[in-house]
């Protein structure tokens, strides 16, 4: 079915598509583009299909990239790139993730074919100004119907990345899926083990990064899905938690994330944060039932579950320090706050207070004053510009070497870094004055621990046996 309808282009998209109608060759958008701008969505990406093959739309530009030439993608190179890509079939789908090759056409409608979702099987054609929605994607969008173009079954079959887009796409626009779509879904969920592991990782976080996590963490724990792609919290869901309106571990789990604030990793975080419970679970004398250090069980398998899934390591270390600081007790006082601006940095305290606040929240609790407080505090200490890494002290190594008479090595360290925790326990201030008499203590000190390891070291290495003279 065509409609007319308008979609304002950049300039260089309506470049390019002008210049492949210009020499007799259709140009269209199609996909995401066209999807956002009938619900009035600003794009992100704007994909441009066409009649004409690779090497005809190459020849037709000053400057292109054949990125994908093989399955029909040139990016054409203006202020800003731009990919066109021919109008083709698929070949059979071997791996449920790509077709083995592909076929050139002539039809849009062929092309068209071949998407996931009516919603995503629109174009837009540049010179009628019409929609081409041989899938009725338009009526589905104006349901919020995320619906499989044709056999559900055999969309899922091609590619098992599908399974992943629709739920990321339900809870990034609000939709529901089809009830075929999803029943076809849930026979389906075992081919995300097909998946390669930066394949989940992206759409996990962009899950993650959506207005409804806590949905689409639901929508994948019921589609059979979670499980497998985090084989971590197998168990999460049958584990008591005691907890106000949490009967589980996994409600509870769920429930931190939607208490979060939009940063994915903070939400991932939240996720593992309490699934070292699954073992950890003791009981006292009394039969209290206690968790003992789970949260440094929880960082473990958080560090695990990251490293699988291809996180970049500053991810990883964040999301794992993270959970391991979640169970700090008592209030946060200024002492906490400036050693974790030392260790880490402003928004990683923002992170850990949100964390913790939201982990309070899933628990039952209502807003924590103490929350207010901390931050309160956390802009005082950053106001006051007071020493944070050793290069903020009055001292330096330079200063230490020459109270010392030492040349530089490990003691020089080690004394810059002891007067730092001084300044950050507040125990001593950021003055030459103040800090010199503590240069020879933690001199001392380091030559005790120095001369204990190597008394260790003696008593730990047996002696060599005599040789015998004869």
């Amino acid at each position: 079915m065509d409609r007319r309808f308008r979609i304002s282009t950049p300039a260089h998209v309506a470049h390019v598509m002008g210049v492949l109608h210009a020499n007799g060759f259709q140009a269209l958008l199609v996909g995401g583009c066209v999807r956002d701008s009938i619900l009035g969505r600003q794009p992100n990406d704007w994909d441009v299909i066409t009649d004409a093959v690779p090497d005809q739309i190459q020849s037709l530009f000053d400057k292109t990239v054949a990125v994908g030439a093989a399955f029909g993608t040139v990016v054409v190179c203006t202020p800003e790139p731009v990919e066109v890509t021919t109008f083709r079939r698929d070949a059979d789908y071997l791996d449920k993730r790509r077709p083995s090759g592909v076929f050139f056409s002539s039809s849009v409608h062929e092309d068209l074919a071949r998407r996931d979702f009516t919603m995503n099987a629109i174009a837009w054609d540049f010179v009628s100004e019409r929609l081409i929605d041989p899938y009725d994607g338009l009526s589905d969008l104006r349901k919020g119907i995320i619906r499989a173009v044709g056999d559900p079954r055999a969309r899922f079959n091609e590619d098992a990345l599908r399974l992943l887009r629709a739920v990321r796409f339900a809870c990034e626009l609000d939709f529901d899926l089809a009830n075929e779509t999803w029943e076809a879904a849930e026979s389906a969920a075992h081919l995300v083990e097909y998946l390669s592991n930066e394949r989940i990782r992206d759409e996990l976080i962009r899950i993650l990064a959506s207005p409804d996590p806590g949905r689409g963490l639901w929508m994948l724990y019921e589609l059979g899905i979670l499980m497998r792609v985090i084989p971590e919290l197998r168990g999460s869901d049958r584990l008591p938690q005691g907890k106000p309106n949490a009967p589980t571990l996994l409600d509870h789990l769920i429930q931190t994330v939607a208490m979060c604030p939009d940063d994915p990793l903070l939400r991932l975080a939240a996720l593992l944060h309490d699934v070292g419970k699954l073992h950890t679970r003791d009981m006292t004398e009394t039969g209290q039932v206690i968790f003992h250090r789970h949260e440094v069980e929880s960082a473990r398998i958080a560090e695990e579950v990251l490293r699988r899934l291809r996180f970049d390591t500053r991810s990883v270390e964040r999301v794992v320090s993270l959970i391991r600081h979640h169970m700090a007790h008592g209030p946060v006082t200024r002492k906490n706050i400036r050693r974790w601006l030392s260790a880490y940095d402003e928004q990683w305290v923002r992170q850990v207070m949100a964390l913790r606040h939201a982990d309070h929240l899933a628990s039952g609790g209502s807003h924590a004053p103490w929350l207010d407080l901390a931050l309160t505090k956390l802009e005082t200490v950053l106001s006051e510009g007071g020493a944070l890494h050793l290069k903020d002290l009055c001292l330096n190594g330079d200063d230490v070497m020459r109270i010392l008479n030492t040349p530089p090595g490990p003691i020089v360290g080690y004394v810059l870094k002891g007067l730092l925790q001084l300044v950050l326990d507040d125990s001593v201030p950021n003055t030459r004055e103040a800090l010199l008499p503590h240069i020879p203590r933690l001199a001392a000190e380091f030559s005790r621990i120095e001369q204990g390891r190597a008394d260790s070291h003696a008593q730990a290495t047996p002696p060599k046996p005599r040789q015998n003279d004869d």
